[in-house]
């Protein structure tokens, strides 16, 4: 496990998120996926979209068993300013939710979030995942790293539930 982990900007810092930060993780998720599945069903919506992934990311932080949850964080500004969250499991790390704040993009956040998920699963002998949609615009990211395209499978919305 990495308690702390340099990041690339100085000052700032990668380190395992605690309970402290989910107002700060829930700043960051309000913005970060306008592009999601949920988001652009329009069944679903942008609110209830918006409430899906908030929701999310406090399951994974708060109650979630297997769920590591990681933070790059201005250390200046003590801003998060990206977060992963990965499942583990005793064969391999899926990365299950990953956020970098919309004026933070395009400055190696989410590449170094990965490339210390690929370090972790390295370190612990584990194979690592992704499932993401087959449009979403990080897909060349994850390709630039290193992963490649290994299934494709479709998911279906039930929307009698959804905000009732």
């Amino acid at each position: 496990n990495f308690n702390r982990v340099e990041g690339p900007i100085d000052g700032d810092f990668i380190r395992k998120a605690e309970l402290r930060d989910l107002k700060n993780l829930l700043t960051v998720t309000e913005n970060a996926f306008t592009r999601s599945r949920f988001h652009r069903d329009p069944r679903i919506g942008s609110v209830i979209g918006e409430r899906i992934k908030a929701a999310w990311i406090e399951n994974n932080l708060m109650y979630r068993q297997h769920c590591e949850t990681y933070i790059y964080q201005d250390v200046q500004l003590k801003k998060i300013l990206g977060y992963v969250s990965m499942i583990r499991t005793k064969s391999s790390i899926s990365i299950d939710l990953i956020a970098v704040s919309r004026e933070s993009r395009g400055k190696g956040i989410g590449s170094k979030l990965i490339l210390m998920c690929k370090q972790l699963a390295s370190i612990s002998n584990l194979d690592l995942f992704v499932g993401t949609q087959t449009d979403n615009p990080s897909n060349s990211l994850y390709l630039k790293l290193g992963f490649v395209q290994d299934s494709q499978y479709f998911v279906f919305h039930d929307i009698d539930k959804i905000g009732a």
